[in-house]
């Protein structure tokens, strides 16, 4: 892990502390201690503060449902137009035929607004308003609630207003101060790499790009090169460029170029590279998936019963590239046919609910390979 992200990591737990704390100095400040002093009984004031942290929670979740929809408004407003949105793993997405209700989670996001992207003009587009839409969009909403609480003092609405307020000024804040975290880039520090950087403009444009084509049925081996090409300099300077080189790595894998993928990877790994924790623990994973079918001596199984990874692997349960790669190593590296079965059960109901149809139909080519590979060393063997 970088100094830089070590800070990042650092600056983005203190803000979460900070907020928890403010948050929960509120509660005692406006119920607890009046309540207390007003001679309720101390049953009936901590079953009364359970309440007020269930509607804690809900009105984080409303937030995030307004920071998503944030970044939604705005981009519709710059230029962009709609593909995604997504809360947790519930994501509705455009699809050719219509929208569809799918499922699809994102290690490290809570939510996730895509749109795709207008032309680039000398190489550059509206950024800064959609990437920074959902912390306006808090920043709008929590002074609305909390001058809506006022007129309500004392009563539950006035409360269900006031925490309303108060989640919208923290996920403004945990959003929209530049952080730089090892898993991935909040909003603000994005927006101040997009300012800065022309080629970062270009990555995002490019990532945008894809996301859009892959709705539409597209595989990344279809897509144009030059989406793909990208500098190490321009990787080392931002996690949006070094996301671009992740994309050229999957882009080699779905064109079967399993030799060039681990090259690739190889390289892009040891580089000084941005890349988010995130997209390098898929590349890990993919890296494995190479190797198992190469049998070129790596030693997977450390990579893949590392206690970080063994926890990445668990919050993206249900993506198809995890499982993918989980199967394979059943199957090549465990030689267990009933374990991959498993796995290849579970890689079938992923791939029914997951938004992007180039994904689903490059991962079934991925499946065929190992499957091709396993029949191949079973017949040697007979």
């Amino acid at each position: 892990m970088t100094k830089k992200k070590n800070k990042g990591k650092l600056l983005f737990n203190a803000l979460m502390f900070l907020t928890g704390a403010a948050l929960g100095v509120a509660i005692d400040v406006l119920y607890l201690i009046p309540a207390l002093e007003a001679g309720e009984s101390f049953d009936t004031v901590m079953l009364t503060a359970f309440g007020y942290l269930v509607l804690l929670l809900l009105a984080y979740f409303i937030q995030l449902v307004i920071h998503e929809a944030g970044h939604l408004v705005f981009g519709l407003l710059t230029g962009y137009r709609f593909l995604s949105f997504r809360v947790g793993s519930l994501i509705l997405v455009k699809r050719p035929e219509g929208l569809r209700l799918c499922r699809y989670a994102l290690a490290g996001t809570a939510g996730q607004c895509l749109l795709s992207p207008p032309e680039l003009v000398d190489g550059r587009m509206p950024v800064l308003l959609y990437n920074l839409g959902g912390v306006l969009l808090n920043l709008i909403t929590g002074a609305l609630f909390l001058g809506l609480s006022f007129l309500a003092p004392g009563t539950l609405p006035g409360v269900c207003l006031g925490l309303l307020a108060l989640t919208g000024a923290a996920t403004a804040l945990l959003n929209g101060i530049p952080i730089h975290t090892p898993q991935v880039d909040n909003d603000g520090y994005n927006a101040l790499a997009l300012a800065r950087d022309r080629e970062a403009v270009r990555a995002f444009w490019a990532q945008m790009k894809c996301a859009e084509q892959t709705a539409l049925g597209r595989r990344l081996r279809d897509l144009p090169e030059e989406w793909f090409q990208v500098s190490p300099e321009a990787m080392a300077k931002s996690a949006l460029s070094a996301t671009v080189g992740a994309l050229a790595c999957n882009r080699l894998l779905d064109g079967g170029d399993v030799d060039g993928t681990a090259q690739a990877i190889d390289r892009l790994l040891s580089s000084d590279s941005a890349l988010a924790g995130v997209h390098r623990n898929l590349l890990l994973l993919d890296r494995v998936y190479c190797s198992l079918l190469r049998e070129d001596g790596l030693e997977t199984a450390p990579i893949l019963e590392d206690r970080q990874m063994r926890s990445f692997r668990r919050s993206m349960a249900r993506s198809i590239s995890v499982l993918r790669t989980e199967y394979a190593n059943a199957l090549l590296g465990k030689n267990d046919p009933k374990g991959a079965e498993k796995r290849k059960i579970q890689f079938e109901k992923a791939a029914k609910a997951h938004p992007y149809p180039g994904d689903v139909a490059s991962e079934r080519a991925l499946v065929a390979l190992v499957e091709a590979k396993y029949n191949k060393r079973s017949e040697l063997h007979e």
